[in-house]
């Protein structure tokens, strides 16, 4: 599994922050009327909220059900609410639906540029695929993986989305609420 991969690369914290517990994720996922990757459920329980970055620089934010300051249902809609217009306007850079539109696009993280993670939700959650969209949701890139199979290959340097800029030094893992 990917997030044993992931572990190997950026240790998680000792404590992790805004963990989910079963019956909170049987609300969260009753709330969207869908199961959550396993990948996704297993990184939030290990890693809690925080941010992937070089020190003093938080880049990519993973949202977390459980947390108030990066909710994923908050950035969910605002997210997705910017797509669909946007969608509206020019559907050839826009040509998924959103969730709760099977197939749709369902977030998942966010960089400080503005840059939108989101799952295709097609077939089971387990095969969930990433989509990275710019935050003017004109470019984006599709990437045959999991959120954190997603994760391990940039963060080994293997993928990295033309959005996103080039580290030169070590990206690590940051717990903050």
């Amino acid at each position: 599994m990917s997030i044993e991969a992931l572990k190997q690369l950026i240790p998680p914290p000792v404590a992790p922050l805004e963990v989910g517990e079963e019956a909170s994720w049987q609300r969260t996922e009753h709330r969207l009327d869908t199961q959550l990757p396993n990948d996704y459920k297993s990184y939030i329980d290990t890693y809690g909220t925080g941010y992937f970055g070089p020190e003093d620089f938080s880049f990519l934010w993973p949202l977390n059900p459980f947390s108030a300051t990066l909710s994923f249902f908050r950035f969910q809609r605002l997210l997705l609410e910017a797509y669909e217009e946007c969608r509206l306007s020019t559907p050839h850079e826009c040509p998924f639906a959103t969730w709760p539109v099977a197939g749709g696009l369902l977030s998942w993280g966010r960089t400080d540029n503005g840059d939108t993670l989101c799952w295709l939700t097609e077939n089971e959650p387990d095969r969930w695929t990433t989509i990275v969209y710019d935050s003017k949701f004109i470019e984006y890139e599709r990437f045959s993986l999991s959120m954190t199979e997603f994760l391990v290959e940039w963060l080994r340097g293997s993928i990295t989305p033309c959005m996103f800029p080039h580290f030169s030094c070590q990206v690590s893992f940051f717990s903050c609420s």
